[in-house]
């Protein structure tokens, strides 16, 4: 038979009614008046331990599975609650050495699923009842296909109104990471909507590497260092370097005429094209099929001769204003030219006057 106090019809085997709507039910205690009450009111119901005494929840026999102490810290599969929450297996266990569902200290998600899209999200921050948490780091859906699979999401916003995060990064399900990138096309994806910096590196405050787009829109890799040059390497092994004053060096590692390799400079107040050889030619020109020019030369934005070649194999040295000469050195002859044209009988070699 049920057994009902406060209620003259118990609909269960114990039924424990108050007269009012809210206030405690029942209460159980030890001798020295430390024990547990149960109580509720309309909208809420309790369960709650004595003063300054943990409320423990346990199963097999006395054993302790949770506890909620007096100052409200969690303690899963321990006693040891020096934080809000904390999960244990059990005490002075080993941990797991490999990822299953298992062995997970915390699992979002089980048998629910939605289409993709949808999201498994713990949110961070002072939220004060609003729609929005200042963070998220969350594992959104892209497919739901057998156990389905999906990307690890990373969101914050820049306001303190309550409004919706913005994504900052996602690691896809391949392994793909990116950085204010919508589509993940790379193993490291960084995106920037803006002309600004998009990658920084930057060592014990003394310079940095920035990499992103400039006011133009154009894309840039930057050595902010004082002093120091942009370095290219290949298989660890230096091949090329941009000096802190913006010469290219290639093979050498400081310029001068001296060292061996190649350089591009400015040409404002030193030479523009420096190449240094110790043993092997310094400079090769090709022109691979027809006759022509293989070097210009010009003075002031103006066309004033080359260098070139000419019956297939002839070497000429020519100027290219009107009367002025030039020279094509043939098979064992030598012959005169002149606005880029044989000039037999017309070019003198030397001057009346001298």
């Amino acid at each position: 038979p049920n057994v009902g106090i406060g209620v003259a019809s118990p609909s269960a085997i114990l039924d424990v009614r108050r007269g009012d709507a809210s206030g405690k039910i029942a209460e159980f205690h030890t001798s020295t008046g430390f024990g547990i009450e149960l109580g509720s009111s309309q909208s809420e119901a309790y369960i709650q331990a004595g003063s300054s005494q943990a409320l423990l929840f346990n199963t097999n026999d006395s054993n302790e599975r949770m506890r909620i102490t007096s100052a409200g810290n969690v303690g899963i599969g321990t006693s040891a609650t020096s934080a809000k929450v904390i999960i244990d297996r059990s005490a002075n266990s080993s941990s797991p050495t490999t990822f299953k569902t298992a062995n997970s200290y915390l699992q979002l998600g089980g048998s629910d699923y939605n289409g993709s899209g949808s999201v498994y999200a713990i949110g961070f921050g002072y939220s004060g009842g609003a729609t929005h948490s200042p963070a998220y780091m969350g594992f959104q859906l892209t497919s739901v296909g057998s156990y389905t699979k999906g990307d690890l999401v990373f969101r914050t916003r820049d306001s303190t109104s309550d409004v919706a995060t913005t994504e900052r990064m996602r690691i896809d399900a391949s392994g793909n990471v990116g950085i204010g990138a919508s589509t993940v096309d790379h193993k490291l994806h960084l995106e920037q909507s803006d002309t600004t910096v998009c990658f920084t590196k930057t060592e014990n405050s003394a310079g940095a590497l920035l990499v992103g787009l400039n006011g133009s829109g154009n894309s840039f890799v930057s050595a902010q260092t004082s002093g120091k040059p942009l370095i290219l390497e290949t298989q660890n092994s230096e091949r090329a370097r941009i000096t802190d004053s913006g010469i290219l060096l290639v093979g050498k590692t400081a310029s001068g005429t001296a060292n061996t390799g190649a350089e591009l400079r400015s040409g404002v107040s030193n030479h523009a094209v420096v190449a240094t050889s110790s043993s092997e030619v310094p400079v090769i020109v090709n022109r691979r099929d027809n006759d022509g020019s293989l070097i210009n030369l010009f003075r002031q934005q103006t066309h004033i001769g080359s260098i070139g070649v000419l019956n297939t194999n002839n070497m000429t040295v020519m100027g290219t204003a009107a009367d002025h000469a030039g020279i094509q050195f043939g098979t064992e002859a030598i012959f005169p030219m002149e606005g880029g044209s044989d000039a037999d009988g017309t070019i003198s070699f030397g001057s009346s006057s001298g």
